[in-house]
């Protein structure tokens, strides 16, 4: 189905089991990226000043002279209660949302309080109202818990405690570690140690119990196991497991080493930002990142022969083993460990094991394609799969900025992205039953690089750009710009698993451009 010869948009609705995509074809285009404006230094902004100040001293009272008489005691005991944690060294306050409510502002906010190096994310709607004695101030009159993110962790080597292997050995299903001499610096967390990086020598085994995955470890490597030498290795697991999976006994305590030191953070700020980090945005420089649940594994091997190879134990995924080539983009192995073939079988369908089913996606975006620059609100129409889900996770490309993310029903909701990935995690203000229709709508801009047309297009060689006697001929003349997105650059909020559902595309693009998309 094609577009107007010159549209301002063109709109799409139908079934889809295939990728969304669409082709904007033209010569020029010039635009300038949306203004954000400043926030202005109000009376609310000097309200979570004092916030922030008083949450990050751990001032009780300086909170509560913040609030106003008319705040219900209920509500009171809860936000004082939720912003304090027992020694805490920090706080960050930040205004995301702000409506007139009443003589005041009804605003939503985002907190991260820190405790060393362990915090929490807190989304809360205040209701926020002129002081009677000076209208300048503001004070608290109402608060509510939007959602909250426990667990997070600010990942850092304890370089004051250094270790050498005694042929440490580590296992997880499918892959034995054995490090055998060098330098070892642990990750503590609140609870324990989430991390080990190791520099050194050592090997590394993989060997998928998996037959099938054997025949693709021999296409691959001429063996149905895969075996290395290893001069790196950091392993990232939950604190309760930590204990259990590496001996301590193992572990010999050595004078600590400058040039071990140097060499191993700069080794561990390559490998730990890779998985589990979170982008706080303007709520912190520092690296934040959630903590694995029980049972997961992550390995980040650096090996002779293959560089740098990551080995991933992920319980919550139906094919839960996988080794990955980072460097080349390719998987290795992915395999269902035999845990998970004895909860479901060997046969499977993703629809099983998702949280949701999206039924209708409604997309409503903005290109501006010189800069290719998109910026637009995605709407999901969803149905849960899984009782009391409280989380929910949304792919959407990992350089397109999230300004919103909010509800009909639920008002705004607390989104969080995933470090160089294209994953975003959802935290829902209270838990949804099974079967719940629940609407998202996802406010995003950002400049994400077109696709390549690649074999459905229409190609020119050189020597006919080259040649001045090409125009006129029944020679190929050269293609108009074009610009490619499909489902596979995530231009669009979608869920991790594709499956049937309706959709509604309406495209906006500067006069001179025309729009192609698939569908019926």
């Amino acid at each position: 189905m094609l577009a107007d010869p010159c549209p301002r948009f063109f709109r799409f609705c139908g079934k889809h089991t295939r990728p969304l995509l669409f082709l904007l074809l033209a010569t020029s285009v010039s635009a300038q990226a949306p203004q954000v404006r400043p926030m202005q230094a109000d009376g609310v902004v000097r309200l979570l000043n004092d916030i922030e100040t008083a949450v990050g001293a751990n001032d009780v009272d300086g909170l509560l002279e913040l609030t106003a008489s008319t705040l219900p005691a209920a509500e009171l005991a809860l936000f004082v209660s939720a912003s304090f944690l027992e020694g805490q060294t920090s706080a960050a306050v930040r205004e995301r949302d702000r409506r007139p409510e009443g003589t005041g502002y009804s605003l939503m906010v985002e907190m991260l309080i820190a405790r060393g190096r362990a915090g929490r994310i807190a989304t809360w709607q205040l209701l926020v109202q002129p002081k009677a004695d000076e209208p300048s101030r503001y004070v608290i009159a109402g608060a509510t818990s939007i959602a909250s993110v426990e667990g997070l962790v600010q990942l850092q080597l304890d370089v004051n405690k250094q270790y050498s292997p005694r042929n440490l050995v580590f296992t997880s299903l499918g892959l034995t570690v054995q490090l055998s001499s060098g330098a070892v610096f642990l990750a503590p967390a609140a609870d324990g140690t989430t991390g080990l990086m190791f520099r050194g020598r050592g090997t590394m085994r993989f060997a998928p119990e998996d037959a099938a995955e054997q025949v693709q470890l021999r296409a691959f490597n001429g063996k149905p196991d895969l075996e290395n030498e290893i001069e790196a290795a950091f392993i990232r697991i939950n604190p309760d497991d930590f204990a259990s999976s590496i001996a301590s006994s193992r572990l010999v305590p050595v004078e600590t080493d400058t040039d071990d030191v140097d060499k191993a953070r700069e080794l561990f700020d390559q490998l730990s930002s890779q998985s589990y980090t979170l982008n706080l945005g303007d709520l912190s420089t520092e690296r934040w990142s959630l903590l694995p649940p029980r049972g997961d594994v992550l390995v980040e091997l650096r090996t002779k022969k293959f560089g740098t190879l990551t080995y991933l134990r992920s319980s919550g995924d139906p094919e839960d083993i996988s080794l990955f080539d980072r460097e080349r983009g390719r998987n290795i192995s992915v395999y269902a460990s035999p845990e998970q073939l004895a909860s479901r079988g060997r046969y499977y369908s993703e629809d099983d094991t998702a949280l949701y089913d999206v039924l209708n996606y409604d997309v409503d975006a903005h290109f501006d394609p010189e800069r290719e620059w998109i910026s637009g609100r995605g709407s999901l129409r969803l149905r849960t799969r899984r009782e009391g889900m409280t989380t929910l996770s949304l792919r959407l490309a990992r350089s397109l900025a999230i300004s919103s993310i909010s509800s009909p029903t639920l008002g705004r909701v607390l989104g969080l992205r995933i470090s160089g990935r294209s994953s975003v995690l959802v935290s829902l203000n209270k838990p949804l039953p099974i079967n719940t229709e629940l609407e998202l709508d996802i406010a995003y801009s950002g400049r994400l690089t077109s696709q390549d047309v690649e074999r459905e297009a229409l190609s020119v060689s050189p020597d006919d750009l080259q040649n001045p006697f090409t125009l006129g001929s029944d020679l190929p003349v050269p293609p108009e710009p074009r610009y490619l997105y499909s489902n596979r650059s995530y231009w669009y909020p979608q869920a991790p698993i594709t499956d049937f559902a309706t959709a509604s595309l309406r495209l906006t693009v500067p006069a001179q451009y025309q729009v192609v998309a698939s569908g019926s």
